[in-house]
């Protein structure tokens, strides 16, 4: 998805990767990598130190013990380090109940997990370890349906949650959320499961800084939520500093000008190129001409060319090629009316 924040680039800092995998068939090996990175990103991927579970394929039941037995040697040597030193990313793609006893030792601040192959996932376990994950900051998980038992560990300590191509995600749990303050939600019903996410989790209106939405491949707002519910969640969200949002389901990129927060910072939005988005540009033109819309933007992107972000373009139920003229014409006087308030980067 699009990020609003500054893309790594040749002339961005480097650092340096060290990444041990784990598999089924020899023991772990160590990779040391260099490589650009983006400092201001909202939803870093990882740390340095990188624990990676790699189990491609189907996997006997001597080969998962295997894997598990390294992974406790990974976990015991782990421990003896200094803390700068100690693996900060934890990587595991569809762990088996087995596994997550042998990470526990480690003190990651970073969790990736990929569900299993019939898209569940059970995180219960990492409540029931005798050393508790104390620095855990972040967690993206991909590929889950249906899931909504979050483990306190998790809710009580994340402050980023990135979710990829999951669907139907609640937010159960006694934890409550209370540092979470970033929001990534990537396809299938992410515009649903945020607003789920405002619904469920006390006090997150209050406190959300960053939100990225990307609903593309029309999976959304099919029975629980409107377009105008995205609309008045938005415009309470009065500590909204970055907003990405990319928007193909029909009528959902509508007249949202009008309810974004006046906090943002930073905004980038893709749309679709309808005949409704076309007249609908016009309300964008007339705010970017109001100094008051968002008086504390710095950052601004606006496309159209949500339909094919995802990667797969819907098929439009209208000829609207001829319309990219309209668009381009009417987002230039966008960014003019910006560039006159305001100093957009």
């Amino acid at each position: 998805m699009p990020s609003s924040s500054s893309n790594a680039t040749d002339s961005s800092p480097v650092r340096t990767l060290i990444t041990t995998t784990v598999t089924a068939t020899s023991p772990p090996t160590i990779e040391e990598t260099t490589g650009p990175f983006d400092p201001f990103d909202p939803f870093p991927t990882s740390g340095t130190h990188i624990l990676k579970l790699d189990l491609q394929g189907y996997v006997s039941d001597e080969d998962q013990a295997t894997a598990t037995s390294h992974l406790r040697h990974v976990t015991q040597e782990d421990m003896m380090k200094s803390p700068s030193e100690r693996i900060d990313t934890l990587c595991f793609s569809a762990p088996r109940d087995a596994q997550w006893p042998a990470v526990d030792g480690l003190s990651p601040t970073h969790l990736e997990v990929q569900a299993n192959v019939d898209e569940s996932i059970d995180l219960s376990p990492l409540d029931k370890f005798k050393n508790p994950w104390t620095a855990l900051r972040s967690l993206r998980m991909g590929g889950v349906c249906s899931f909504s038992e979050w483990p306190a560990v998790i809710a009580g300590q994340v402050e980023s949650i990135d979710l990829t191509y999951s669907h139907a995600i609640h937010w159960t749990s006694s934890g409550g959320f209370p540092n979470l303050k970033r929001l990534k939600m990537e396809e299938n019903n992410a515009i649903d499961m945020f607003l789920f996410a405002m619904k469920e989790i006390p006090g997150l209106l209050a406190r959300l800084e960053v939100l990225h939405l990307q609903s593309t491949n029309g999976c959304d707002l099919q029975y629980d939520f409107t377009p105008r519910n995205l609309q008045m969640k938005l415009r309470r969200c009065h500590v909204l500093k970055d907003l990405c949002i990319a928007l193909a389901q029909e009528d959902s990129d509508l007249g949202l000008a009008r309810y974004l927060p006046r906090s943002l910072e930073r905004l980038e939005f893709h749309c679709t190129m309808s005949r409704a988005m076309s007249e609908d540009l016009d309300e964008w033109v007339a705010h970017a001409n109001n100094p008051k819309w968002l008086p504390s933007l710095k950052h601004f992107v606006l496309k159209y060319d949500a339909n094919i972000i995802g990667g797969r373009p819907r098929d439009r139920t209208e000829d609207v090629e001829s319309l990219a003229p309209q668009f381009d014409a009417k987002i230039t006087l966008v960014y003019a009316a910006l560039e006159e308030s305001w100093f957009i980067i």
